[in-house]
């Protein structure tokens, strides 16, 4: 077992219903002390039910477990071998290093552990910082432009068809697990971001869109879901359900993950769970005083501290399948800050007679199912602050000649960075830079953008959705998101075998960690990886 395991013990909070305080995660203000109502209290009630029916199927599969063989769960994580290093890592979307490392450190006694013996620090995200593609940066070591991946959704050619979801086929570069699948190391693969349609890899993968392989790996995952605690539907509003669903996912990825270490050796063990993101996403304003729609006495004020603290639960029951010849790192690629509000990028190009369209939507619409008037439109915009050129000679319709997009580019870049938050905001703030990608990137590929729209301001970002009442949003007056993707992540990487000492790395990127994964393994990076090992001496 591994010793951070056996440090945290009971010590681990099993029911995370205190009420938190700390500074506020992006600007400094004191966190709510408010208790949870009745209302949060059923929702803790419900997860915990469900936390104690999947501790008895998980304590009955590490019973089969013992029974096929094993002496010790730490025995088949080594699978015999015994002198080899082992690699778990577990990435969390949206875990943000004010909270898990700074303010409630304290509170998650796994993460303590881990970081008062180890390594840790911020991860500078990649630009512009979205969830999907930074998490493609941060397993793969490269940029959205060596990627050609620059939106959670992106044109699949040159043609006006909708954006398509990023998935495993946008992605040609190597991920982490493939480089070491490919040096002969055996790994395994959990809802990891853009990994469905799954590919055969050295060991076995459960893609994000929960595919399988191999085939019989398959089998044995089919097995263990008809063996799942019945899910009980949740109860009450639009914020139980999202909590509940939320550690529904969480507690069925962290058990399959400890069903499969309880069976199965492996190298490297990467793990993905995105429940802190989605509950940030809808009560980041319960939380921070200084947001918009902040209201003291709110009935889910402590719904993210519980949350942090379930999945800190988490990974101390992980850790226990583990040994002292196991690297722990845990990652985030983004982290969360208040959503102040959204320019609608769109809407303005109308305004500036870049888009034109046939007839005006009745209501918020994507641009794809709008009527445009593609042989008047010079410019539109997609997801993450993407402005594409309709340029004459590429688009099916292209309306700007090609020797005046050098001039229709510098023109929209002047007058977006000229642009400045509206009043009551930061007003008279810049709001956004705008930059072409090759500004940006070492190499441009894929069907990439001809501008970035990427934000100056903490809280802002663009919409891609036309129509809007508005074309300046604000988290006050209009139905948005509470929080959005903040440009620093974090990590924690601690080695059993040769300890950090608790110290705290400055500088770090996202691009930083393929190369640190890889060189425990004395494996090296593809040529064009960007990063760095972040240190030599402790690891």
């Amino acid at each position: 077992m591994n010793s951070i395991a056996q440090d945290s013990g009971d010590e681990i909070a099993k029911t995370a219903t205190t009420s938190t305080t700390g500074s506020d995660p992006s600007k400094g203000s004191d966190i709510s002390k408010d208790a949870a109502t009745d209302q949060q209290k059923r929702s803790e009630q419900d997860a915990a039910q469900r936390r104690r029916a999947a501790e008895g199927a998980d304590a009955a599969e590490q019973g089969r477990a013992r029974e096929v063989g094993s002496s010790t769960l730490a025995d088949t994580w080594h699978g015999g071998g015994g002198a080899d290093r082992r690699l778990l890592v577990i990435a969390l979307d949206g875990a943000t290093p004010e909270l898990a490392l700074g303010a409630w450190r304290t509170q998650l006694r796994t993460i303590e552990l881990l970081t008062e013996r180890g390594l840790r620090g911020r991860l500078r995200s990649s630009t512009p910082w979205a969830s999907l593609p930074a998490w493609l940066s941060l397993f793969s070591g490269l940029d959205p432009g060596q990627l050609g991946v620059y939106a959670p959704a992106q044109r699949p050619n040159r043609s006006y068809a909708a954006p398509m979801r990023v998935d495993s086929r946008a992605v040609r570069a190597s991920r982490v697990w493939e480089t070491l699948g490919r040096a002969g190391k055996r790994v395994a693969v959990l809802a990891v971001p853009a990994t469905s349609p799954v590919a055969p890899i050295n060991g076995q993968i459960i893609g994000d869109q929960a595919d399988t392989a191999p085939a019989s790996f398959q089998r044995q995952v089919e097995l263990w879901r008809s063996d799942e605690p019945a899910s009980q539907p949740a109860g009450g509003d639009d914020l139980d359900r999202i909590i509940g669903n939320a550690y529904s996912q969480a507690e069925q990825r962290f058990r399959l993950a400890r069903r499969m270490l309880a069976r199965t050796s492996y190298d490297c063990f990467v793990l993905y769970d995105s429940g802190i993101a989605t509950v940030q996403r809808a009560l980041w304003h319960a939380l921070d005083v200084t947001h918009l729609r902040y209201r003291p006495g709110h009935p889910f004020a402590t719904a993210i501290s519980a949350f942090y603290q379930f999945i800190d639960e988490q990974i101390g029951d992980l850790l226990e399948l583990v040994d002292d010849q196991t690297i722990v790192a845990v990652v985030s690629a983004c982290g969360a800050q208040a959503l102040d509000g959204e320019l609608a990028l769109n809407d303005w190009l109308i305004d500036q007679g870049e888009l034109r369209l046939l007839a005006a939507p009745a209501r918020p619409t994507p641009l794809a199912e709008c009527a445009v008037d593609w042989a008047g439109t010079r410019a539109w915009a997609a997801d993450n602050g993407t402005i594409y050129l309709n340029l004459a000679g590429r688009e099916p319709h292209g309306a700007v000649p090609a020797d005046q997009a050098a001039a229709l580019l510098a023109s929209l870049a002047a007058r977006l960075q000229a642009l400045r938050l509206p009043t009551g905001a930061r007003a008279d703030a810049p709001a956004f830079d705008a930059r072409r990608p090759a500004e940006l990137y070492s190499t441009v590929s894929g069907i990439a953008p001809d501008l970035l729209l990427i934000g100056r301001e903490p809280g802002w970002r663009t919409s891609a959705i036309v129509g809007q009442r508005n074309t300046w949003l604000t988290a006050q007056a209009d139905a948005l998101d509470s929080a959005c993707d903040s440009p620093d992540g974090m990590f924690v990487l601690y080695d059993p075998q040769q300890p950090g000492g608790g110290r705290e790395l400055d500088g770090a990127t996202i691009y930083d960690i393929v190369p640190t994964l890889l060189a425990l393994f004395d494996v090296r990076p593809g040529p064009h990886a960007r990063g760095q090992v972040l240190t030599t001496r402790a690891l």
